[in-house]
């Protein structure tokens, strides 16, 4: 993440960020994506 980071950045990062902690399939990655998606950032 940098000053000029958007929001799709920041999905992306901590999306990562979930995986490399829980793992690629696991539910916390999963919910990480459910709740960007509820508030329209993809």
């Amino acid at each position: 993440m940098t000053p000029t980071s958007n929001f799709s950045q920041l999905r992306a990062a901590c999306v990562q960020a979930a995986a490399d902690l829980y793992g690629s399939t696991s539910q916390e990655v999963n919910s990480v994506k459910q709740a960007f998606n509820a508030v329209g950032v993809y």
